[in-house]
This record gives structure tokens, sequence and C-alpha cells, in this order.
């Protein structure tokens, strides 16, 4: 006798970046695993959304997307108080302001959720 088919569970089912995704813009943190991601390319936008899941605190969180946005020219603005923790990012130009929000979801004996979402010109993520 064989019992019912074994069906992999989400956290053993890895989920791939959506095709064109900003990767180098919003790259996925070390140990972290993606749920979802979806790419928009509108006219002179480029609109991403990233999800996935980390057991590391939200303070490493924002440390590490404090570095990888920082370093791409983005400014972090002070982090809303309260939960979900969240904290904006933008980055000015010669067009219209670019930006990027963090958000960490955190349950408790769970891993938290991590949501960044961009919306930057498409000449940026060429």
């Amino acid at each position: 006798q064989s019992g019912p088919a074994s069906t992999p569970s989400a956290s053993a089912s890895p989920v791939a970046l959506a095709d064109g995704f900003p990767a180098a813009l919003i790259p996925v943190m070390d140990g972290a695993e993606i749920r979802s991601s979806t790419v928009d390319r509108t006219g002179t936008q480029v609109s991403a959304v990233l999800v996935e899941t980390t057991t590391a605190p939200a303070a490493d969180v924002f440390a590490f997307y404090d570095k990888a946005l920082t370093a791409q020219g983005f400014t972090a603005a002070e982090s809303a108080a309260g939960a979900p923790a969240s904290r904006d990012y933008i980055r000015t130009g010669a067009a219209e302001p670019e930006t990027v929000n963090v958000t960490v979801t955190a349950r408790t004996g769970e891993p938290s959720t991590v949501t960044v979402g961009a919306t930057v010109l498409a000449e940026s993520v060429k």
C-alpha cells in the first residue's frame, strides 16, 4: 500500500523572481525566502514589489535595505513607529522622485514578512 502523494509545502518550493524584476535595485536578503514578486513597466516608470519571509529581526532587515538602497542614491526617512515597522526611501533627480518602501510584519513564533515596493524611472533599471 502506498500513502497519499506528498505535496511540497510552500516553504519547500522556492519562488523565482518575476521576469524582468529589478533585482539589482531590490535585492533579496540572504537567507530570506521569496514569496512573490511583480514588476510592471508603464511608460517611463517601473513598479516592482517583492514579498519575502525571514527570521532576521526588523532592525537587520532595515540595515540590509539601508545599505543596499543608500548605495544607489536613495535617502532613508525615519521609520514609522508601531507595527508593522515601515521605512520609506526617496531618490530625487532631474525627473520625478523615485520611491521605495520597506515594511516588516512580525508574527510571534513565525518568520517575518518583508514587503518591498518601488516606483522608479524605467531608465534607472535598464
